[in-house]
């Protein structure tokens, strides 16, 4: 716990179950009760025993009162290992601490010691007491990274200082009893920084606070959720879920509500998502609690030109945008729920603003595209999916108008970049490149020199540009005329399928086919007499 108040205290637990427990402070018996606001360190972990090097084992011990418990490990160790315990019952009201007659490497004896402020019997009830032991050194996780680093250090009434083999993102700092020699005293901590903390034994308020050096056991572990609730890194809440890791206690109807907001906004750093809790209930009272996560994914920069959006347009690198001035185009993205690692996603673009259809000009709005991010080892699969919109200067952005298109849901690293339209062929760099929201590239598929997968006739090169193959009325990744599955037929069908074609006339014109129009909103209709 941190020393923000001047008075020695103690932390007492209650009600433990499976979706939390109930803490508080606790000064001596003798003192007025009201104490300046700590922050507690706390780790929740199932019993167990664990077989790897750490040797991690853990219990509830019951009946534990002031007259010495003997507890067994479940397998012995090869010196006296890493030891902390907690109480996490409140059956008696008086303050006391956890404290540790001897250690051995397959048993341990401990007590609870009661502070004597305001009488001298030191018999206590019996509480619960959770234990943890485990070997010095550093933790690590299933997969093989460090998590924390337990250890013993010698320590007395005067601030000493821990420093850490590794640094820490959000170290929790632990200690939990110290052995049974002395006066009664408490263990506090302060300064805690990536890679040190300061900590000292702190005698309770009516003693002398001289208190002798003793070797006390620590934890040190990566502040952290259990990995089933996901990654901080995305606008879902899955960081805190209420009533599951973030709790509102109220005294007032018992009736309160935890809304949950989360934006993000592209730094220097990466993106960062700060995710907001907002606990009221029903008589006015309201507590926020707001988490910031730097994360860096994946994110770049695209631009590209439609072969179809420059029919018939010369000498002009700007697309048609008939769908936007005709208000054809759809205010939510066709491409909401793409494949993405075999199952369907949500690309996470908002609707388009009423204000961008008003926007003419080079910056106009054309169409949807979908930008993905594949494997880098199997370029088939798709591991990251975002709609966009492309404007008709070949330029690709968001709803909000900025052109990083960040992968909110894809860690930085090597990635193929592919574009897909509705109704053009897709075209995806010839290698995979580092993508990351720090340093964001630019993939020009405008460009004649920008390398293409397949080759360079991926793509329709015209008066120096680039531009996707059009005509793939069907989506099924070819243009074909005639023959099977051909294109044309896609065309045939929609035209004599149209609604205002009542007469069912071959040489029927639509002013807008259900595909969206096979010339991004031009009127489409089928070859006449003498067209090709």
């Amino acid at each position: 716990m941190t020393a923000n108040g001047v008075e020695p205290i103690t932390v007492r637990v209650k009600d433990v179950d499976e979706e939390g427990f109930f803490a508080k402070v606790q000064e001596q018996e003798q003192a007025d009760g009201v104490h300046a606001i700590e922050q507690v360190a706390w780790m929740a972990m199932e019993a167990g025993a664990n077989t790897d090097a750490a040797k991690l084992q853990a219990g509830m011990a019951s009946g534990i009162a002031s007259t010495q418990s003997t507890v067994n490990h479940t397998s012995p160790y090869s010196v006296a290992p890493v030891l902390l315990a907690f109480a996490t019952t409140h059956n008696e009201a008086d303050p006391f601490t956890i404290r540790f007659p001897a250690q051995a490497t397959n048993n341990f004896r401990m007590l609870l010691d009661e502070e004597q402020s305001k009488d001298v019997e030191k018999i206590h009830a019996a509480e619960s007491v959770a234990w943890l032991a485990m070997n010095a050194g550093s933790l690590n996780d299933i997969g093989g990274d460090f998590i924390g680093h337990a250890g013993k250090v010698t320590v007395g009434n005067t601030w000493t200082t821990v420093s850490l083999p590794k640094r820490f993102s959000k170290p929790v700092v632990l200690f939990g009893g110290q052995p049974a020699a002395n006066d009664p005293a408490t263990i506090r901590v302060r300064n805690v920084t990536a890679n040190s903390f300061q900590v000292r034994i702190e005698e309770w308020q009516y003693l002398d606070n001289a208190f002798p050096a003793r070797p006390i056991s620590y934890l040190v572990i990566e502040g952290s959720l259990p990995s089933s609730v996901g990654s901080p890194c995305s606008q879902a809440q899955v960081s805190l879920l209420p009533g599951i890791n973030i709790f509102a206690v109220d005294d007032c109807d018992n009736q309160v509500t935890i809304d949950y907001s989360a934006s993000t906004t592209l730094t220097p750093a990466g993106l960062v998502y700060e995710h907001i809790w907002v606990a009221a209930d029903d008589c006015g009272n309201a507590n926020t609690l707001i988490r910031n996560d730097t994360c860096d994914m994946a994110a770049v920069k695209v631009k590209a030109l439609l072969g179809g959006g420059l029919i018939s347009i010369y000498n002009s690198p700007l697309m048609r945008d008939k769908l936007r001035e005709k208000r054809y185009l759809p205010s939510i993205s066709p491409y909401w729920k793409p494949v993405v690692n075999g199952s369907t996603a949500n690309t996470g673009f908002e609707p388009i603003p009423e204000s961008y259809y008003d926007v003419t000009g080079p910056t106009a709005m054309v169409d949807w595209v979908l930008v993905e991010l594949r494997d880098p080892v199997e370029p088939s699969k798709v591991v990251g999916a975002k709609s966009a919109l492309l404007l008709r200067n070949g330029s690709i952005i968001n709803s909000d108008g900025t052109e990083a298109i960040v992968f909110d849901t894809t860690s930085a690293g090597d990635y193929y970049v592919s574009l897909k339209h509705r109704n053009h062929l897709g075209i995806m760099t010839a290698n995979a490149m580092f993508l990351d929201a720090q340093n964001i590239p630019l993939v020009d598929f405008t460009s004649p020199t920008v390398p293409l997968y397949g080759s360079e006739h991926a793509q329709r090169l015209l008066e120096g540009t680039r531009r996707l193959w059009s005509g793939d009325l069907n989506s099924d990744g070819k243009v074909i005329y005639q023959g099977p599955t051909n294109d044309a037929f896609k065309l045939f069908y929609d035209i004599m399928t149209h609604p205002d074609n009542t007469s069912n006339l071959a040489n029927f014109i639509p002013k807008r086919l259900r595909t969206g129009g096979c010339e991004l909103g031009w009127e489409c209709h089928l070859p006449r007499a003498g067209q090709r």
